[in-house]
């Protein structure tokens, strides 16, 4: 079992604020090898000590602070015209409640994890840390940064801010892993404090998304009565605890939307509503600080949230509440910071600047926060921000932090090889599934990866999973609509080298990611680290010779997957290059396939691969029509998930008119959405034949007739050079109409013997080439 202590300066419950249910929702469920004590406090006199088990796995413990320490914080605020300090104080003045530092040394002394929430108590409490504790900063803001945004402007807060810097540093140069809210907020730690990129994690906030039910789909009368409120128009809300930024953005509802907005019923819940100078208005809610029924029931009464937050770091876990509610949501882009912008944001999230709030609001009309809206923003959330999946995420991400743990040094195993991987991230493309399973290998097989991604303008973030798993840092911007702005950082690409320092680096190279130049820069820069970059490609016959010639000269290794893609190179080039397989995806699999079609079940064909035309969905829909006869009943099962791409547009439009043209589309059967990896798999197992009709492209080798063999199902595919480094394990027609393939598809399905053969040789085929060898063979290739 592994202990882990928490430390900060507030209490858990009741999860009000930010803060606190950042604390709650990460800690509550972490997993049943893991106990969590939360050592706290109150920032508020007169509360009693407190010991109380908030979930099974975690016990929250609030001591209270003296009143020499309260009034030490007083002091100071007023000599800071008022300035909340007792959080940014607390690393000088916990020395007057001598009772907190005693609790929280003797749980620090019986864990094996501590964990510093906020920065605030590091100090005070660092002789207490012994070598054999993983020491992680969960940190909830870059707080050197926001407390200057909010204090600079004081005067004498100069020694507050140097105590805010000196204790934030010290922390992060003692850590062994930084948990931040964002991406943003882990390269401002990395700039500021000249850090190691792999020492951050992205573990974003999120809500509790199951805890309103089926609550959000009543009708709206329904949902107005049961919290009090009855009003004709729009109903927009407010959330947030009594906090710089959000008391300004309060102020900016009562000053400047209420008296604009007769129309709108505004309501501010929270600590915030409290700070506020406001004269009474009809359309005015101050709700104050209520319990969560209260202002769960105030949510769900609304017809639109507002987060009119102007500044600030991490991420604004208001928005999670919203969307989690099935509000509709009008923000800031500083309120969106971490979840989405303005071209991946779920439909009902509206970003304006503060200026165009006011225009915005006179658009919005109930009939655009209908219940589509609703529906979209707790997906969204739900997929993507759910504290019941992120606190085990959690719990497995410090679980295997602390496995690498080599005590007595108390640090690290720094014998690691340090890898970059190169590549776009986390968003729907194959090349990322690809580096995200490489990545995964090369650290099960004993190295430290840094992920080099694109940054995620305009695309949609996949999940917040592979962002825990591994170290992220956008250097590059990905710009496939106009194909006109793609190109890495270069400042932020050099300190991400500088720091990290590469064993090895892998770039995924495709001639649609980056210009020419681009990866020549790139090439050059990495090797004047002492880094010879290892250029997987991806298309190598985009790239002409003397493009190649140029990488190799500038220190580029090139590393191909087809066997025509090293023929066409001259000798010079061919010694720089190596040939290794595409690697594959080894599912775990329950259960021994069955080649047995049972007795009146109809043939099942499965197919896989981005909807793009190029992949030859219309040429499948033919097929089948021409194998009905012979099978009747036979049907088609497809994975093509929608890529953002003029081929792709309107496609599946017309296969499925086809289809109907054909008399077919009952047996046609396609899924678009961008599925895990071994769900596709496990479908494409219980399949009797899989059929990849490609017609020829620029790919160097596809990742979907691995994923195909890697099910054990036996594999039809085209002439395509694509599959040349795989032709051995599959069929293919002697031509590339519907009347071949169905011609060595019918050959197949009538011959078990021949299906189970071809099925058995993919699997053993298997061993050498799966993602865990490739990963084994490339570190020893660089130790």
């Amino acid at each position: 079992m592994l202990r882990v202590v928490i430390v900060d300066m507030q209490p858990i419950t009741p999860a009000v604020g930010g803060g606190r249910q950042r604390l709650l929702g990460l800690y509550h469920d972490m997993g049943p090898d893991l106990t969590a004590t939360y050592v706290g406090s109150f920032d508020w006199a007169g509360e009693t000590y407190r010991d109380q088990q908030v979930t099974p796995t975690l016990r929250e413990i609030c001591v209270p602070l003296s009143d020499a320490h309260f009034l030490a914080a007083n002091r100071l605020s007023e000599s800071l015209g008022g300035a909340t300090v007792i959080d940014s104080a607390f690393t000088t003045q916990v020395q007057l409640s001598p009772n907190f530092l005693e609790v929280a040394s003797r749980h620090i002394a019986e864990a094996d994890v501590v964990v510093f929430s906020h920065p605030w108590a590091y100090t005070p409490l660092h002789e207490a840390i012994e070598p054999r504790h993983l020491v992680v900063y969960d940190s909830h803001n870059v707080e050197s940064v926001l407390k200057t945004e909010l204090l600079d402007a004081r005067v004498r807060a100069d020694s507050v801010l140097q105590t805010v810097v000196g204790n934030e540093y010290a922390l992060c140069r003692r850590a062994d892993l930084v948990m931040t809210c964002s991406h943003e907020d882990s390269r401002a730690f990395s700039r500021l404090f000249n850090l190691s990129p792999d020492l951050f994690r992205v573990v974003p906030n999120g809500a509790f998304t199951g805890r309103f039910g089926e609550r959000p789909a009543l009708p709206r009368a329904t949902r107005q009565q049961a919290a009090g409120l009855s009003w004709d128009g729009p109903v927009a809300i407010f959330m947030g605890s009594s906090y710089g930024p959000n008391n300004s953005a309060a102020q900016y509802i009562v000053d400047v939307l209420v008296p604009r907005h007769p129309e709108v019923q505004f309501i501010i819940v929270g600590g915030a509503s409290e700070s506020v100078s406001a004269t009474p208005a009809q359309n005015l809610l101050l709700a104050g600080t209520v319990d969560e029924e209260r202002r769960d029931a105030l949510l769900l009464a609304s017809d639109l949230a507002l987060n009119p937050v102007a500044v600030g770091s991490g991420t604004n876990i208001k928005m999670f509440d919203y969307m989690a509610a099935g509000l509709p949501v009008l923000t800031t882009e500083v309120g969106t910071r971490g979840i989405c912008d303005a071209q991946s944001a779920p439909v009902g999230v509206f970003i304006e600047r503060l200026e165009g709030f006011t225009a915005r609001l006179k658009t919005l009309s109930l009939a655009d926060l209908d219940e589509a809206a609703r529906v979209s923003v707790r997906q969204f959330v739900a997929s993507r921000f759910s504290w019941e999946a992120i606190s085990r995420s959690t719990g497995q991400l410090i679980s295997q932090r602390h496995a690498r743990w080599r005590p007595p040094g108390g640090h690290v195993d720094s014998q690691r090889p340090q890898i970059g991987v190169f590549s776009t991230w986390n968003v729907n493309c194959g090349i990322a599934e690809h580096s995200g399973y490489l990545s995964d290998a090369l650290v099960a097989a004993g190295a430290d990866v840094v992920v080099l991604g694109n940054s995620l303008a305009g695309h949609p973030q996949l999940g917040y999973q592979a962002d825990m798993a591994h170290s992220v840092v956008h250097v590059w911007n990905w710009d496939n609509r106009t194909w006109s702005t793609s190109g890495f950082e270069s400042d932020v690409f050099e300190s991400v080298v500088a720091t990290a320092a590469f064993d090895a680096l892998i770039v995924q190279h495709h001639t649609g990611f980056m210009p020419a130049e681009a990866y020549l820069r790139l090439v050059r820069m990495a090797t004047s680290f002492g880094v010879a970059p290892l250029l997987e490609m991806h298309d190598s016959r985009g790239a002409s010779v003397e493009e190649l010639f140029e990488l190799v000269r500038a220190g580029a290794r090139l590393l191909l997957h087809g066997p025509g893609e090293l023929e066409r190179l001259p000798e010079a080039l061919r010694v720089h290059a190596q040939l290794w397989p595409l690697p594959v995806r080894v599912a775990r699999l329950a259960a021994e396939k069955s080649y047995a079609i049972p007795d009146g079940r109809p043939p099942v064909i499965a197919g896989f691969g981005f909807l793009r035309r190029y992949k030859g969905l219309l040429t499948t829909v033919r097929v089948i029509a021409a194998l009905r006869t012979r099978f009747p009943g036979i049907s088609y099962r497809g994975h093509h998930a929608v890529y953002p791409s003029d081929d792709s547009a309107g496609y599946l439009d017309e296969c499925l008119r086809e289809a109907d043209r054909l008399g077919v589309r009952e047996l046609i059967h396609i899924s678009t959405d961008f599925a895990p990896m071994d769900a596709v798999m496990r479908d494409m197992r219980e399949a009797d034949v899989i059929v990849l009709p490609y017609m020829p492209s620029e790919e160097g080798a596809s990742a979907a007739a691995n994923a195909a063999l890697a099910s054990g199902t036996p594999v039809v595919a085209s002439q395509s050079r694509i599959f040349d480094s795989v032709r051995g394990l599959l069929l293919t027609p002697t031509g590339e109409n519907e009347a071949d393939y169905a011609q060595v598809i019918a050959a197949l399905l009538n011959d078990e013997p021949r299906r189970r053969m071809l099925g058995e040789a993919a699997l053993a085929w298997l061993g050498e080439n799966s993602y865990e060898s490739t990963a084994s063979r490339f570190i020893a290739l660089h130790t």
